[in-house]
């Protein structure tokens, strides 16, 4: 059970919940200094290294009920929930060309 947060009504039990993504904004994550340790600490030599990217970030999001849900995808030109992620690469084959001659 749960209160839309849209419509102001409680659900009954085991009806699920969509989140609505009201406002989202661009993030770039720089490259850190040096690798990030990963691993029991006695044993730290698995490092992974983070390039950092670019995506977005959620700001604002809404938890509605089915119905509501459903209005607001109608009504959206580019519907996006939260369970239905958009996925950001970023391009490393420049990074990894290799010479095959």
């Amino acid at each position: 059970m749960y209160k839309c947060q849209r419509c102001g009504t409680i659900t009954p039990a085991r009806t699920p919940a969509h989140q609505i993504i009201i406002s989202e904004r661009h993030k770039e994550y720089g490259s850190r200094s040096r690798p990030a340790p990963r691993g029991p600490r006695m044993r730290r030599d698995t490092q992974t290294i983070d390039r950092g990217g670019r995506g977005h970030e959620i700001v604002e999001q809404l938890t509605v009920c089915p119905n509501c849900a459903a209005q607001s995808v109608a009504a959206a030109e580019e519907p996006r929930m939260v369970n239905q992620p958009r996925p950001v690469y970023k391009d490393y084959s420049e990074d990894y060309d290799s010479d095959e001659e």
